[in-house]
């Protein structure tokens, strides 16, 4: 016994001939060609085993089976177009939860105003933010106990994850306000060798890329003080205890406690998001990562940091 395979592209088909009467002006409707659209009705009759439609001077018109046959169709389109703007809906007004996982700096200073816009926006929707350092942020990306995640790459990861560049940046170096070196338009690494120098902790990115480029370039610090997060650090600057080498999206204070300045040898930092693959994102986690997305797409060097020719030519040394 043959099961009949009705295809929706048929049922439309088949609604554009009537509301329009004529084979010619369905297709330019339906955006085929004639003998295209002839050929779905066909086969649609083919389907449903019985002739469909019927030329009345020189219009098309329903058979009496096709008249049967029609008010259940028209039900099915009814349905879909439902069906098509609940799935509207659904894009534009997501709910549920999102759980952001990120690396300090990422949430604290890049992405805040895509969040708040995002919140402002799907006020329905939940977030929650957890900041971790990185071998916790691998071991929850790994798990998949996120729905977004913001981190510096390299990331060890799972490959069907999808992965967004937000963009790379160089580290920059911040002194104490009124600190000797604030007079230079960059800062060396030699230039910090005689000054206490605010690490982040050894399991950090941002340590190991500072610490491999003092070894490289042969500079020794004063290693006095180490702390958990890049806030941390800057706060320690501020209150003058040493200098440093931070990421490069750091915000700088209303009170100026501190001051900023490229620094070189210039060490690069990329940054990305995380996101799980296709099919598992839920549609509120992928319209957060598009306002992230839309937020650092110009991501680039502060205006205060921005150098003139001199100063560039000095970074590519």
């Amino acid at each position: 016994m043959k099961v009949a395979m009705i295809r929706l592209r048929q049922l439309q088909a088949l609604s554009y001939v009537l509301s329009s009467r004529t084979m010619t002006a369905a297709s330019e409707l339906f955006g085929v060609t004639q003998p295209a659209m002839s050929r779905l009705i066909m086969q649609l009759e083919e389907e449903v085993g019985c002739k469909l439609l019927k030329r009345d001077r020189g219009r098309v018109r329903l058979t009496e089976e096709g008249e049967r046959f029609y008010r259940k169709a028209e039900q099915v389109l009814v349905a879909m177009r439902e069906l098509n703007g609940f799935s509207e809906t659904l894009r534009h007004d997501p709910k549920g939860e999102v759980r952001i996982v990120s690396i300090y700096g990422l949430v604290s200073n890049l992405i805040p105003t895509a969040i708040a816009a995002f919140s402002a926006d799907h006020p329905k929707i939940r977030i929650s933010i957890d900041i971790l350092n990185r071998s916790k942020l691998e071991e929850v990306i790994h798990e998949g106990q996120f729905d977004v995640a913001l981190a510096t790459l390299p990331v060890k990861s799972p490959a069907a994850l999808s992965i967004d560049s937000l963009g790379t940046l160089p580290a920059i170096c911040i002194l104490p306000k009124g600190h000797v070196l604030a007079r230079n338009k960059v800062v060396d690494a030699q230039d910090l060798a005689q000054f206490p120098f605010v690490s982040a902790r050894r399991e950090t990115l941002l340590r190991q890329r500072v610490d491999e480029t003092f070894e490289r370039v042969g500079v020794t610090r004063q290693l006095q003080f180490e702390a958990h997060n890049t806030e941390i650090m800057r706060q320690l600057v501020a209150a003058g205890f040493g200098v440093s080498v931070i990421h490069p999206f750091v915000q700088r204070p209303a009170n100026d406690a501190f001051i900023c300045r490229p620094f070189t040898p210039s060490i690069l930092m990329e940054y990305a998001l995380f996101r799980k693959p296709p099919g598992e994102s839920s549609n509120a986690a992928d319209v957060m990562a598009k306002y992230i997305i839309a937020e650092t797409r110009h991501l680039g060097i502060p205006i205060s940091l921005r150098l003139g020719k001199r100063a560039r030519d000095a970074l590519k040394d």
